[in-house]
């Protein structure tokens, strides 16, 4: 701060609204006689919360008078002095900055306008949000820029858009944010071959998975910015995935893949779960039930789609055969037990297996 701090105090609270009024934080019972308690509170039962910041300082003015206050914090797991935020500080004209710092950024990307618009207005704001929720740091378990899914609990890479923010950020003139979509999963890879849903800068959250289409993501990154390099950095590791699926999404060796719990596509409380579990909607994740379905086969039929050609390119011919194949299998599982002639649609398949007649019985859902 740019004037002498009078009082100030960092509070653990309870998670609430994120809402700009000074009666909903902690300071608003502590800041007594005109100043904050000078305290440092940042434990709590679990550690769990929002932690608040605040600085006190006195201003004199004049009447109609003017005083131009600036504050800067740099925020890191270790006391270091700070690189950026000096030269930030430093800086006269930080609102300037900011907009050529835009300016520059929009100059970048695909142009579009139409007549109508809102469309216009929301291409535009798409990119300025993908900016804005992008992370591009080497710390902990990230090592390569990403982008978030969101604000609060959502800032973090969820593998539930990653696959999206691939395709978006394949027009920029550097593919390395786009790539690093599917990087940050992969430099976490869980033992089993399975990418974890939600990734923490220092721990993971062991039961967190999202079905995503990575294949195609890679293959439409790909048409872009096509790189032999970027292929083999990622072809074991989805490799690994892939065969995680077989292991332990089709134990039946059907073709088809399960869906453990109603969080992993997306679609939490879909009567369909509902219709194989009475608990399906009990706030649970890891194995709640096993229901095959079309949206998470059909990704791994991309995905081993997408293996093949990656295998072609890496002079894997052998693989990129059996990957074929596989893919093959899908369709062919796809086609004849979730394709329903009378109503013309792709139904989800729940699969009971009779373990003393050696039987399966499938329905459709």
């Amino acid at each position: 701060m740019n004037q002498a701090v009078t009082s100030h105090a960092i509070s653990l609270s309870q998670r609430s609204a994120l809402q700009p009024h000074w009666r909903f934080t902690p300071f608003y019972e502590t800041f007594v006689a005109g100043k904050l308690p000078d305290t440092v509170k940042i434990s709590s039962i679990d550690n769990e919360g929002l932690l608040y910041f605040a600085l006190h300082t006195e201003i004199n003015l004049k009447p109609e008078g003017e005083k131009s206050v600036v504050v800067g914090l740099a925020v890191a797991p270790q006391t270091a002095p700070p690189k950026i935020l000096p030269e930030t500080l430093r800086n006269s004209h930080p609102i300037k900055t900011n907009r050529v710092s835009w300016r520059s950024y929009f100059s970048q990307l695909p142009q579009f306008q139409s007549s109508d618009e809102y469309f216009t207005r929301y291409y535009w704001y798409r990119w300025y949000g993908l900016r804005l929720n992008t992370i591009s740091v080497q710390e902990g378990n990230y090592q390569r820029p990403f982008v978030c899914e969101g604000i609060e609990y959502f800032r973090a890479p969820i593998s539930y858009s990653a696959m999206c923010h691939m395709r978006e950020n394949r027009w920029r003139h550097d593919p390395a944010l786009a790539a690093g979509s599917l990087l940050t999963f992969l430099d976490n890879q869980r033992e089993d071959g399975g990418l974890r849903g939600y990734i923490d800068v220092n721990h993971y959250r062991q039961e967190l998975f999202y079905h995503a289409d990575w294949g195609n993501a890679v293959l439409e990154l790909q048409r872009i910015h096509p790189s032999q390099e970027f292929l083999a950095a990622i072809y074991l590791g989805l490799k690994r995935y892939a065969e995680y699926f077989d292991r332990e999404r089709d134990a039946e060796n059907s073709g088809l893949y399960d869906i453990d719990n109603q969080y992993e596509t997306g679609q939490e409380f879909m009567s369909r779960y509902l219709a194989v579990d009475p608990r399906a909607d009990h706030d649970n994740w890891g194995e709640v039930f096993r229901l095959k379905g079309v949206d998470a086969t059909v990704y791994i039929y991309e995905l081993k789609r997408a293996l093949s050609r990656m295998a072609a390119q890496l002079d894997r011919a052998e693989e990129a055969k059996a990957w074929q194949h596989g893919a093959e299998k899908i369709k062919a599982a796809v086609l004849q037990l979730m394709w329903d002639e009378k109503t013309e649609m792709f139904w989800f398949v729940f699969i009971l297996i009779s373990r003393t007649l050696s039987r399966m019985r499938i329905c459709r859902v």
